[in-house]
């Protein structure tokens, strides 16, 4: 999988921005893609403070990005 759809993937993990079937297949992914388990441990912490109550505009904003650049 190239480097920047592993990022995308991973960060729409990070912040549940991934579609039911397409996060169902990333779990399975992540399990055995060193990749991958790199690019979601270096994007939780900012995923952790868009959870943690980022303003509401902040938070659609990034997440509509996040599925933009995820495809979706």
């Amino acid at each position: 999988r190239p480097r920047s759809t592993a990022r995308r993937r991973s960060a729409g993990w990070v912040v549940g921005a991934l579609d039911t079937s397409v996060a169902e297949y990333f779990a399975d992914h992540l399990l055995t893609c060193e990749n991958c388990q790199a690019a979601v441990a270096e994007l939780e912490p900012a995923g952790q403070l868009l959870g943690m109550g980022a303003p509401a505009g902040l938070r659609a904003a990034t997440l509509a990005r996040v599925r933009q650049a995820a495809g979706q």
